[in-house]
């Protein structure tokens, strides 16, 4: 009884801690967009969430100008790769390089694309750059992890 009585109590008082929500949205490429934690937590998971909030809308800010859009990540076979051209200013080439610096992977003649499939399968596991070489020089990097 003394036992059940104590069951009854621990499960009384944790129940009175218990988290009321948590959720996480993400967009189609996996990128958290959205976190919210413990509507009756203290200050701190409430600050969190706020700076969190702002951290997203920074980082959406910057995908958007950004024009590029890459998923899965990780990878596991194939990596769909999707960016925005302008008339005078496109994507020309992709390169595919480890983090030891070797090149992996090239891929030419993109003026006309606007989406790139990237084969991964024969690829080892790791962590890879992918760099979009504009027309102009300028280029833009991607970290794309192969499991």
């Amino acid at each position: 009884m003394k036992l059940l009585t104590f069951t009854l109590a621990l499960t009384a008082s944790l129940s009175l801690y218990a988290q009321k929500r948590i959720t996480f949205d993400y967009d189609n490429s996996g990128n958290q967009i959205e976190r919210t934690i413990c509507v009756n937590c203290g200050a701190r998971l409430a600050n969190d969430s706020i700076r969190a909030n702002q951290e997203v809308e920074k980082v959406q800010k910057e995908f958007k100008d950004n024009g590029i859009s890459y998923f899965p990540n990780p990878v596991m076979e194939q990596l769909t790769i999707r960016w925005v051209n302008s008339e005078d200013i496109f994507i020309d080439r992709l390169e595919i390089i480890s983090m030891s610096g070797q090149l992996v992977n090239v891929y030419s003649n993109l003026k006309n694309n606007e989406s790139q499939l990237v084969d991964f399968r024969t690829v080892a596991q790791g962590i890879y750059n992918v760099i979009l070489w504009q027309n102009n020089g300028k280029k833009k990097t991607v970290k794309i992890v192969k499991r």
